[in-house]
């Protein structure tokens, strides 16, 4: 018996003939496959199978796009790529070498506006200050950093400039994306859903070529392909922003289910940017966007469809009560007041911003915070990223092991109350210029950390940088922007907003006839009159001939009762406004004179 068993029996750890055949045809079918799918691949990119990365966006397409970048040479013939002239109302202009010397690394900053560097420009950006900082904290190394951040881009604009930039031998991408995401319209029909478990495969297959090719022969046989070919929508080939075709946020009406589509969209962008990098050896970071959840009130504020006039009436007479109590610090009153408003209907975004002011007034932070968003996240305007644009950056950089820059936290944590407001942003979404260079700093971090570049750690280099830059600042450009930015603001019904940008604008330069006009109507809508007429004056002092100053200055005089002195400016208004304003001049100084008459019947007027 034992002898048998010991015939039987092999050393130890070695497989038996039986198991070492069937071991051999798994590898050789492996290896058999894997030769197979390689000439597959190599056979389909010889007639031009791109993989599904490099193809176009399957939910929306352009009627037309145009390089950004076009060839430009030098008075010594070197060859470079500059931003194109006609793409310069939405780009800054930008200019790099067409062919990369050995051993430069290159940066492409996109997104928006945020990254364009609104209100201002390139050079107080955080691609600026990291220009800037590059210079002192990385000297022996040759680093580019090229603004590529078009004003209201989305990420499927910016999705498509990365089908160019990718060409430029690129070496790191920085994507801030998720503020635009709804300024222009876009028609979403039923996209399936890729369940989670699946993505990383998913994603895996949209490398080949074959799963290319696969799709395109099966899809347009299936209902869901189909859908697919009904989703691409063509969009023009520069930003159709609903804004400038209407009168203002009305134009938006509340749609969930098209926001939902729009965040998936969001998600294939992003995860489609991460493949185009990687497919070129790019590194590529996120940056998580982040907004003035405390000064700034929704756009639009609408009430459930379904609400009669008469629970409309009352929901008016609680919020506008819960207000008034929180004017008069009654906390306790406000919060009961919101709170019966809420019963009534929920989903008007104004309820859920003074709620918010309600809570941080009385030092309940956590909830102030969840009413803000809940306030930003039910705007029917939404001109800011919502909340479902974190998560799924939290899920694409959980996929993709991608860095993430969290903007919102360092924002917060420079913010009154650990809110983010007007102390850390300009507007609703614009950064302040301290907090643009606040982030470069991050951003250069994490590229230290994760070795991409290499830096010097020398506070005294820092300070002698930021002192540098902030010496450099042109007043009067930046005021001029800011008085831009009142005037959109206003335009947007954003009055008490516009009214702190007018006031920025004049305390960057007090000189500007413009500016204090400006300053003036942001004020008189503000309801500051004393302080409307202050600026108009000073727009005078400057400028005697600013019609439109004198003709705003003649109104209020006259709703003051100071006809005489009405009459004195709207005279100057016809005599300098030529035909701007003609008609409108020449009946407010008729309306003056038959005051003037009628409080004075015995003189004689002109």
């Amino acid at each position: 018996m034992n002898q048998k068993m010991n015939q039987q029996e092999l050393p130890s750890g070695q497989p038996s003939k039986g198991s070492l055949s069937v071991f051999k045809r798994v590898l050789f079918s492996l290896i058999a496959v894997a030769l197979a799918l390689g000439l597959l691949e190599a056979g389909l990119a010889l007639i031009g199978i791109q993989p599904e990365s490099y193809l176009p966006d399957p939910y929306v397409g352009f009627e037309s796009t145009s390089s950004l970048f076009v060839e430009t040479r030098s008075t010594e013939g070197k060859v470079y790529l500059q931003t194109a002239k006609n793409r310069l109302q939405l780009f800054n202009d930008q200019k790099f070498p067409l062919i990369k010397e050995k051993g430069i690394i290159r940066i492409f900053s996109m997104g928006g506006s945020t990254t364009f560097g609104r209100p201002y420009k390139d050079d107080t950006s955080f691609n600026g200050w990291m220009r800037a900082y590059l210079r002192e904290l990385a000297p022996d190394q040759k680093i580019e950093v090229i603004n590529a951040g078009g004003v209201s881009y989305a990420s499927y604009r910016v999705a498509k400039l990365m089908e160019e930039l990718i060409e430029y031998a690129p070496d790191i991408f920085i994507i801030y994306t998720g503020h635009n995401e709804f300024l222009e319209e876009r028609i979403y029909d039923k996209i399936p859903k890729v369940p989670r478990s699946l993505k990383g495969l998913t994603r895996l297959a949209r490398n080949f070529r074959s799963a290319s090719l696969i799709k395109k022969i099966v899809s347009p046989l299936t209902s869901a392909g189909k859908e697919d070919a009904k989703a691409s929508r063509l969009l023009k080939g520069e930003v159709d922003a609903l804004l400038d075709n209407s009168v203002g946020p009305n134009v938006y009406t509340r749609d969930k289910e098209a926001q939902a589509r729009a965040m998936e969209h969001y998600r294939f962008n992003l995860l489609r940017m991460v493949d185009m990098a990687e497919s070129v050896g790019a590194q590529i970071m996120l940056i998580t966007p982040s907004d003035n959840l405390r000064d700034v009130s929704p756009f639009k504020s609408d009430f459930n469809e379904k609400l009669s006039l008469e629970q409309q009436k009352l929901w008016k007479q609680y919020y506008d009560r819960a207000r008034q109590a929180y004017a008069e610090q009654n906390a306790e009153l406000a919060l009961q007041s919101i709170a019966a408003a809420e019963t009534i209907d929920a989903l008007p975004a104004s309820l859920h911003f003074v709620k918010g002011r309600i809570f941080e007034a009385i030092g309940k932070m956590d909830e102030a915070v969840k009413s803000y968003k809940r306030a930003r996240d039910e705007d029917v305007c939404p001109l800011r990223a919502l909340s479902p644009v974190q998560s799924i950056l939290a899920d694409v950089v959980s996929d993709t092991e991608v860095p993430l820059v969290d903007f919102v936290t360092l924002q917060s944590r420079l913010s009154r109350n650990g809110i983010p407001g007007s102390d850390v942003f300009l507007d609703h979404v614009h950064p302040t210029i301290e907090s643009h260079r606040l982030l470069a700093l991050e951003l250069l971090g994490t590229m230290d950390r994760n070795k991409w570049i290499n830096l010097k750690q020398e506070d005294h280099l820092v300070a002698k940088v930021t002192q540098s830059v902030m010496d450099g600042v042109d007043r009067a450009e930046h005021a001029f922007a800011m008085m831009n930015l009142a005037k959109v603001l206003g335009w947007a019904g954003k009055r008490q907003e516009a009214y702190v940008a007018s006031k920025k604008s004049v305390e960057l330069n007090s000189k500007s006839s413009n500016g204090q006009f400006q300053a003036g109507l942001a004020a008189f809508l503000a309801d500051k009159l004393e302080e409307a007429m202050m600026h108009y004056r000073h727009a005078l002092r400057l400028d005697p001939s600013h019609s439109d100053a004198h003709c705003n200055l003649g109104g209020l005089l006259e709703d003051n009762g100071e006809i005489e002195s009405a009459v004195y400016h709207f005279e100057k208004a016809l005599l300098h406004g030529g035909e701007h304003g003609r008609e409108r001049n020449q009946q407010n100084l008729a309306n003056a004179l038959k005051k003037m008459d009628q409080k004075n019947p015995n003189s004689i007027s002109n």
